[in-house]
């Protein structure tokens, strides 16, 4: 990941995203590639194997451009930002939401077939368990490949993600009640700043203290009250409006070229890619 932004969002600015399908068309026919027999992943007749079920079920991509984190009640608006980047720049997007969809689908398949009691109406609980425990680990593994692999993150900073809780300290901070928000804000904080090798390699000039260059998290907690802190600092807040003029200054441009004009604008420096020695206005 290069560079992540806190995306605040509100109801009156969310109706200007184009309301097109293009994007999703193309999420939906990856979903329906992925599903497979889980017979086929069965070693010696009895183990499965764990590593031809993640690259099945939560295959890698270097060719997406953008993660975005969001809660699963905000999956219309994140497909709405996803079918409005992809219409105005070609900038392909990675929805969390849709791996979770994957990751309770491969849940059901595995629990159907080895934690169901005899009866086959209920399921053994230490099973489960066990079969919980296996899949969230693959999921979390792919979440952190994938925010590393993607060169930006757009997270959705809504009142369904985040929620500002005050504790017994009395001390007020955001939380999120999704553990899944937490690892991925956390996930964006420690890894390494990178550039996608798929794009022109970018030099910046006149940085600002490194310190001002640092991005911002955030998260909050639920039910069954459970409260995660979020870290947010390494994001740079953004508003739709901000997308909107970013989206002015980008015109006729895609992809990697296009998130360029959004770091210019919002990095404390400027960027010129490397091969033409062009600074990007």
């Amino acid at each position: 990941m290069f560079q992540g932004f806190n995306l605040k969002t509100t109801e009156s600015l969310e109706c200007l995203l184009a309301n097109k399908n293009s994007y999703t068309n193309i999420l939906e026919q990856n979903k329906k590639a992925v599903y497979k027999n889980i017979e086929s992943h069965i070693l010696n007749g009895t183990v499965l194997d764990a590593e031809s079920i993640m690259n099945d079920w939560f295959p890698e991509s270097d060719d997406i451009h953008v993660f975005i984190s969001h809660s699963h009640k905000d999956i219309k608006l994140a497909e709405k930002l996803a079918n409005w980047l992809y219409e105005q720049f070609n900038i392909k997007s990675f929805l969390d939401s849709h791996i979770w969809n994957y990751s309770n689908d491969l849940l059901k398949i595995l629990d159907d077939k080895y934690a169901k009691n005899i009866t086959g109406e209920t399921y053994i609980y230490e099973i489960r368990n066990e079969t919980t425990s296996h899949v969230h680990m693959m999921l979390s593994s792919a979440l952190n490949k994938m925010i590393d692999n993607c060169e930006t993150l757009f997270f959705l900073n809504t009142e369904n993600a985040i929620e500002n809780n005050t504790l017994s300290t009395n001390v007020e901070n955001e939380r999120t009640a999704s553990p899944w928000i937490m690892s991925e804000l956390q996930t964006s904080s420690l890894i390494r700043r990178k550039q996608n090798i798929n794009r022109k390699i970018l030099v910046a000039e006149d940085f600002r203290d490194s310190d001002e260059l640092e991005f911002s998290l955030i998260q909050k907690s639920a039910k069954f009250e459970v409260s995660y802190p979020v870290k947010m600092q390494h994001l740079t807040n953004i508003d739709l409006l901000d997308l909107f003029y970013f989206a002015s200054l980008a015109k006729n441009h895609d992809g990697y070229h296009a998130l360029t004009f959004l770091y210019n604008e919002h990095n404390g420096c400027k960027f010129y890619t490397h091969e033409t020695n062009e600074s990007i206005k």
